[in-house]
């Protein structure tokens, strides 16, 4: 199981996107093994807003659509508490509560793969798909 950030799900979705050949590439071959993927609620959230700011309500709808064949992890409240505490001790201006919550969520659950073009899930511990950048 692979978690898939918002970084990459944008990437696929706009031919515009610095890295949407390489996350197309990437989607595909994750396609092809059968991996699984999965997104969690905060994922969604900031998603849905960026794809509705960027592209528009339409393209908003078909996120929704497309994450439908995604597993989602409802972030509870206690994850949120323990990203809350992660996001207090990073003290960065670039590492957002969403990018804590995902790695939460990965160490929760084990993962050790995100689909992202996000260097913090890698300064974190954690390996990009497809060698994303």
């Amino acid at each position: 199981m692979i978690l898939v950030d918002t970084s990459a799900l944008y990437a696929v979705a706009d031919e515009g996107e610095l890295h949407h050949r390489e996350a197309v590439a990437i989607a595909e071959g994750l396609s092809v093994r059968g991996e699984a993927l999965l997104v969690h609620s905060y994922v969604i959230v900031e998603s849905l807003a960026l794809f509705q700011a960027r592209s528009g309500h339409e393209s908003s709808m078909k996120l929704l659509k497309d994450l439908e064949r995604f597993q989602v992890d409802w972030v509870t409240e206690e994850t949120h508490r323990e990203a809350l505490t992660l996001f207090s001790r990073l003290k960065s201006r670039t590492v957002s509560l969403v990018d804590c919550v995902s790695f939460t969520v990965m160490r929760k659950r084990g993962l050790t793969t995100a689909f992202a073009f996000d260097k913090h899930f890698v300064q974190q511990g954690f390996r990009l798909a497809g060698g994303a950048s």
